[in-house]
């Protein structure tokens, strides 16, 4: 080997040892900044997308990481954590360099009550417990009568023996929120599934029948709504259980 290459080498050697000395003095700095300051303390926490839950439940819910080095703080447990509230659908949190924290939540909502003879069970569309309250007589939202579930459990979905009908239940209160429907029911009784009543707020009871052509059922009410509205016509019942065609009653006729 010639002098020249033996002297390249070790300057390439040399070169390597800075640079490994440099990374280092750099991974040191770092943790030293990172772990060993308040720079990367958290003190800010943002928080969107929440209407029912508050910033502080939320905060709380997470363990409130505010004092915590940002990058000791496990997103993946907070997330976890976060995700078991019952008003919570799901949620995301990222870090927000140097000392902050960002969650987005998508939250659940009430759409119906189930109620039974001790208590009112707040549900979502997809049948998840929200909350658990006695019953109460001025009751807001559409309530549903008649349909028997085992136990409920906040944050879990509600369930019930293979006569209970929930998956049928679920069903129809889907196809409402989606014809915008659902806001105009006072009542719905499951007690006799061959024969289900529905009351509308504006007085009209509606004799469902059996739960089969729900989708058609749902678009025929939402089209009577909207017609009676436009003529101006008082209607009082409208049945599905009286041969093929829909019978409607206007003024008790």
């Amino acid at each position: 080997m010639s002098e020249k290459r033996k002297v390249d080498k070790k300057l390439r050697r040399k070169k390597r040892r800075i640079l490994f000395i440099i990374l280092l003095l750099i991974v040191v700095l770092f943790f030293l900044i990172a772990f060993k300051t308040t720079l990367f303390i958290i003190s800010n926490i943002e928080v969107k997308g929440n209407m029912k839950i508050t910033k502080d439940q939320i905060i709380k819910a997470i363990g409130n990481p505010k004092g915590e080095n940002i990058f000791r703080v496990s997103l993946n447990n907070m997330t976890e954590n976060l995700n078991k509230h019952p008003y919570i659908k799901e949620s995301f949190i990222k870090r927000r360099i140097p000392n902050k924290l960002f969650i987005n939540v998508n939250e659940r909502e009430e759409k119906v009550v189930l109620s039974t003879a001790n208590y009112n069970t707040y549900l979502d569309e997809e049948g998840f417990v929200l909350r658990i309250e006695p019953n109460v007589d001025n009751e807001k939202l559409p309530i549903i009568k008649g349909i028997s579930i085992n136990n409920p459990i906040l944050g879990e979905k509600i369930t019930g023996d293979q006569n209970s009908h929930i998956d049928e239940m679920l069903d129809l209160i889907d196809i409402s929120i989606k014809l915008k429907l659902l806001n105009e029911m006072v009542q719905l009784d499951f007690s006799n599934v061959k024969d289900v009543t529905i009351i509308l707020n504006n007085g009209i009871n509606v004799a469902f029948g059996p739960l089969n052509n729900v989708k058609y059922k749902l678009n025929y009410i939402d089209k009577i709504l909207k017609d009676i509205e436009q003529k101006n016509i008082q209607c009082n019942y409208i049945y599905f259980n009286r041969g093929e065609n829909p019978v409607i009653v206007i003024d008790n006729d």
